[in-house]
């Protein structure tokens, strides 16, 4: 399987559009801060994606986890 050079892009964007949507809906935001574990929380957050019509998979959803732990870290090191 061939993936389009944009793919990676496309998903982070949908996956931020998502975010967003997780911050405006209480009940969804609610269902996500339950669950413990990366894992656990990539496979809920691609499921409920895919529900509200978003595209992106795990490696997105791991890849802002990575992203926002930089930046927290970050903070205390400068």
């Amino acid at each position: 399987m061939t993936i389009a050079a944009g793919s990676a892009a496309c998903g982070a964007g949908e996956f931020a559009r998502f975010r967003e949507r997780v911050w405006s809906d209480d009940g969804l935001g609610s269902r996500l801060r339950a669950i413990t574990g990366d894992e656990a929380f990539a496979a809920a957050a691609v499921a409920e994606g895919l529900a509200a019509g978003f595209r992106f998979d795990a490696a997105d959803v791991r890849a802002a986890l990575a992203a926002g732990r930089s930046e927290w870290m970050s903070q205390w090191l400068a």
